[in-house]
């Protein structure tokens, strides 16, 4: 699936792919020579650019970010408002390639119009502060960049593939790649981390299994829940139905899930930004590893999950690209969080994510 980000000027930015949860920026192309300046954070290449063009403003266009973000609110609350399971809802009013019959979705939406904008919201508000971190940056910086674009996927338990940034290729260098790559996950964790507590503290363990999904909390939930819910947990079977959970439960979770998806450190996700950053051409290694691993586990197990996801990694390539200037130093206070962040792919994902009996 492609996304063609809308052109921003004065300089237009190439169709980019898009990957399944968000993150996923263009390869930055040939490296241009530049010249660091310490003090106004500005770079100027020698190939096509003059220091006046670094000076112009900024802009960016608000059609397409606005209509897909429109797109996907109506994703999103349909998606809640199926208690997470559209497919099941949507097959009931499929009557052929001829009719299609609204009254089970209409019902759904009447039965569950709060649950629908409670996780609507609470799901927008994790994904736009992820996205936003990395976009504030771009600003300072001065690199161009789209707004955020919100994927909508009304077909997935989750309403939205995620969202995504598109940045202009070849402008930022070793550090500016570090800052804007981790902002995005700190800044979504600031809001996902309060959401999943409160939804914690809403769901009943005690009601009986029931429905057509189940999740499986990662370490970082499981923990939460031995610290907020520690009786009933202990008796859950490592599950949550979602005859049991509440819309921030759900929100709150795919907030983690889509944080340790983008913190995988493989090409252009957040955490390939990160690790090319403080290992270079070596992070190459470790993310065909990675990938490697990750096919023979789905292959294994039969977990097609990230399947998808996986497809798109590989077509866009798993190698970062150089920055700008990759000489740059990162300095030991970044290189300390660099190396803290890539636990969250491990305390943010389990492998059996959903259960769909």
């Amino acid at each position: 699936m492609d996304v063609v980000p809308p052109p921003l000027d004065p300089l237009p930015l190439p169709t980019l792919p898009v990957d399944a949860v968000a993150d996923v920026r263009p390869s930055s192309g040939p490296t241009l020579p530049t010249q660091h300046d310490e003090q106004d954070v500005r770079y100027e290449s020698s190939h096509d650019a003059s220091p006046a063009d670094d000076n112009r403003p900024l802009t960016y266009s608000y059609r397409v970010p606005l209509i897909l973000l429109l797109l996907s609110c109506v994703s999103i609350f349909v998606t809640g408002c199926c208690r997470w399971m559209p497919p099941a809802v949507f097959g009931e009013c499929w009557q052929g390639w001829t009719s299609f019959d609204f009254t089970p979705l209409r019902r759904a939406i009447l039965a569950e119009w709060r649950t629908g904008l409670t996780f609507m919201f609470s799901l927008l508000a994790i994904l736009l502060a992820h996205e936003f971190g990395h976009f504030v940056m771009t600003v300072v910086y001065r690199v161009r960049a789209t707004l955020p674009l919100v994927i909508p996927f009304p077909i997935s338990p989750f309403g939205t593939l995620g969202a995504v940034i598109a940045m202009e290729p070849g402008k930022a260098n070793r550090r500016q790649i570090f800052d804007i790559g981790i902002a995005g996950p700190l800044a979504g964790l600031v809001i996902a981390i309060p959401v999943l507590i409160a939804g914690i503290m809403q769901i009943d363990l005690a009601l009986p299994p029931a429905g057509q999904l189940a999740i499986k909390p990662p370490l970082l939930m499981d923990w939460m829940l031995q610290w907020l819910q520690p009786t009933a947990w202990a008796g859950a079977n490592g599950e949550i139905w979602m005859s049991q959970a509440s819309a921030l439960l759900f929100a709150g979770w795919m907030g983690l899930f889509f944080t340790g998806l983008n913190m995988f450190p493989v090409g252009q996700l957040d955490g390939g930004h990160i690790t090319y950053t403080l290992m270079g051409r070596g992070a190459h290694l470790l993310a065909r590893g990675l990938m490697i691993t990750a096919f023979a586990y789905m292959a294994y197990t039969g977990n097609t999950l990230l399947l998808l996801m996986a497809l798109l990694i590989m077509l866009m390539g798993t190698d970062h690209p150089p920055t700008a200037d990759d000489s740059v130093p990162l300095g030991w206070p970044r290189v300390l969080l660099g190396w803290a962040s890539l636990i969250l792919p491990i305390v943010c994902l389990t492998p059996e994510a959903i259960i769909m009996p």
